[in-house]
């Protein structure tokens, strides 16, 4: 009898171990979990933030050329209003009985910048479009047939 008790304690004793180092390697794996998705989580949230720092960043230029032209149009001291315009970094579309039309792009990084519409008519600025523009490309590819339901295509 002495010996099976002594056999007993001894596998309660690995098993107990056993489960320790269980437990032990479970946690560990969960904590390395754990780290490696805060890791990516902070990595896209600083990636966010500069995004948009860069867009408000843009959007303050555009705010402070879109005042400067109008502080031009109502001061008479300039007298060529398109030229100053230019200068600022406006385009004009279209100009006739007084009113001005111009178009602003301000680069907010790489794949976008800010398009702005404004329309200048008795002294005042009217913004009719703003609007953010992906620089990417993209090309649809339709080189492959699609099936219509109805005809099998042959090649």
């Amino acid at each position: 009898m002495g010996s099976n008790q002594k056999s007993r304690g001894f596998t309660g004793i690995g098993a107990s171990t056993l489960l320790i180092v269980f437990v032990v390697l479970a946690i560990t794996v969960f904590l390395l979990f754990t780290f490696f998705t805060v890791r990516q989580d902070l990595t896209s949230a600083e990636k966010n933030a500069e995004a948009h720092k860069a867009y408000y960043a843009a959007d303050v230029r555009v705010t402070e050329k879109l005042s400067q032209l109008e502080n031009a149009a109502d001061d008479d001291a300039v007298s060529d209003i398109e030229a100053y315009a230019g200068e600022l970094g406006f385009t004009l579309k279209s100009a006739g009985r007084g009113e001005y039309i111009f178009t602003l792009t301000e680069s907010i990084d790489k794949n976008g910048s800010i398009l702005c519409t404004v329309v200048l008519k008795g002294g005042q600025l009217f913004v009719t479009s703003y609007e953010t523009i992906n620089k990417n490309s993209y090309v649809n590819e339709d080189s492959l047939p699609i099936w219509d339901g109805e005809t099998i295509p042959l090649s």
